[in-house]
């Protein structure tokens, strides 16, 4: 079932549009290949990160912060890194560590990446322009939730999530290590177009397993206020999780 929603808790600021017949047949077709999921259609469209009001919070401890201090804790050596689609104040970070060459590809080009020692590569996380197992470590933190809704560019794909998991797999050497924040996760999946896709953790086990990865840590970090979908799928900001997986390729 769809639910249209006037996102007042989203923006209030955005105007209010309607729904091109091609987001239409996107979201139709997303609710019947996920029937258990609930979906919510707003009736306005986000573009990129600057429109969600929330700018003025980030001195709180959001995951864009507790995420990126998850992985530079973790990789204590200076390792060979494809990013895909992260926070850029993580890979500017991570860039600085001595020893490490970092990747980082993103549907959004970059002009002055080389300034803060990135190698960028655009392209899309459903495609991955790279050989078989050509990478031992890839992170990718808070976009797998977005891959294939079109907010940040991309193409509409209903599997856009499914497909970037399935590259990540592939572009992994044997026994490499995928750092992977999926996003907001809860008891009930659900996506809320174009806002985000939420996830549970059953939803992703299953998936991690189907591609050929084999979990070796979850992790949940505090979100002050999100948007997630209540039983009655009423949308509101209240305090939830982001969650992130750590993967080895089998």
């Amino acid at each position: 079932m769809i639910t249209t929603k006037t996102s007042q808790d989203v923006q209030k600021e955005l105007p209010q549009v309607k729904a091109s017949e091609e987001e239409m047949s996107h979201i139709q077709n997303f609710s019947l290949a996920r029937p258990d999921w609930a979906v919510v259609l707003l009736t306005q469209r986000l573009r990129g990160d600057g429109e969600t009001g929330r700018a003025d919070k980030y001195p709180r401890a959001h995951p864009y912060i507790t995420g990126m201090q998850y992985v530079m804790r973790d990789l204590k050596q200076g390792p060979t890194i494809l990013d895909i689609g992260s926070p850029l104040v993580q890979n500017a970070a991570l860039a600085c560590f001595p020893g490490v060459n970092l990747t980082v590809l993103d549907v959004r080009g970059h002009d002055d990446a080389d300034t803060m020692g990135l190698e960028w590569v655009q392209g899309t996380a459903t495609a991955l322009p790279f050989p078989d197992g050509k990478w031992t470590i890839v992170t990718s933190f808070w976009v797998m939730g977005h891959v294939g809704d079109g907010r940040y560019g991309d193409d509409l794909d209903i599997d856009g999530d499914r497909k970037m998991l399935r590259e990540i797999h592939r572009v992994l050497a044997q026994g490499g290590i995928a750092y992977l924040g999926v996003g907001l996760v809860a008891e009930q999946s659900g996506m809320i177009f174009n806002l985000h896709r939420i996830y549970s953790w059953p939803w992703l086990r299953a998936e991690f397993d189907k591609v050929g990865f084999d979990i070796l840590e979850e992790v949940n970090f505090d979100v002050y206020e999100e948007v997630f979908i209540h039983q009655d799928v009423d949308i509101r900001r209240i305090d939830g999780k982001y969650g992130l997986a750590k993967l080895r390729k089998r």
